[in-house]
């Protein structure tokens, strides 16, 4: 969904779903399974064997990879207002269509919380448990990517990844970049470097691709382009809990659709 740019709520810097904002409570669970939603370990389009297995691994186990055996789990958070104005899709975000995502206040209160859960899910997970931020939202202040890196240091059972859209070269962007290793893969959307990117089709890309020093996400080239044709093809379970490339290369990862 494309919006313009004298949108009220694009102005405010705001997501257009204003309702679907959510504030932090102690009762809240604001880290969500990845089984609630298929790109990341859900079973919307698993098939066969594989759709047997998913209902017996009911936390979304990641199934391939270096981090295999540990949940996954997700953070959301309002976009727009925790997102660079530089952000390439500043209005056709793709949380404009996401009507339903319930969306937590960031702040204060929210940190509290991340820190209380992120150490009731290490006392939890010994061997090792998942972070994907955000699915909508971005890092909004170096003191919140400052806390990441405290959690890091804390608990060595955690791990991070996920994608931003702050670029190197800015406070925040190079305080990502920095916490960069072997438990933190966190990608930056549209960058101009040969490694750790997460980009769309272009030229750059394409001679990446040619190159082999990129690849595309597993995801898109398994998804299905209609249930009614024969061009139908099911993802055959190919999600991140299935993939795991973007936490096991550096290469550039290419998403071709937004």
């Amino acid at each position: 969904m494309q919006l313009q740019p004298t949108h009220p709520l694009v102005q405010l810097e705001k997501s257009i779903h204003q309702k679907t904002l959510t504030p932090v409570t102690i009762e809240e669970q604001i880290f969500k399974p990845s089984s609630s939603n298929g790109k990341l370990g859900g079973c919307m389009d698993y098939v066969g064997e594989d759709k047997k297995l998913n209902k017996k691994i009911k936390d979304a186990i990641i199934l391939k990879g270096k981090w295999s055996g540990m949940p996954l789990i997700s953070l959301t958070i309002e976009e727009r207002s925790t997102c660079p104005t530089t952000c390439l899709h500043w209005l056709d975000c793709y949380g404009n269509s996401m009507g339903f995502a319930k969306r937590y206040i960031h702040g204060e209160d929210l940190e509290k919380q991340i820190k209380k859960d992120i150490r009731k899910f290490a006392r939890l997970f010994k061997s090792g448990f998942v972070v994907r931020l955000h699915i909508l939202g971005d890092f909004y202040s170096l003191e919140y990517v400052e806390m990441w890196g405290e959690l890091l240091e804390k608990y060595n059972n955690l791990y991070v990844f996920g994608y931003t859209a702050r670029l190197k070269g800015t406070p925040i962007g190079d305080a990502i970049y920095n916490l960069q290793g072997d438990r933190w893969w966190v990608r930056i959307s549209n960058g101009d470097d040969d490694e750790m990117c997460a980009n769309e089709i272009n030229n750059q890309s394409l001679e990446q691709l040619k190159n082999n020093k990129a690849f595309i996400c597993p995801h898109m080239l398994y998804k299905k382009e209609s249930t009614h044709t024969k061009t139908y093809k099911p993802r055959k379970a190919m999600n991140c809990c299935r993939c795991g490339a973007c936490w096991s290369t550096l290469k550039n990862v290419i998403f071709p659709q937004h």
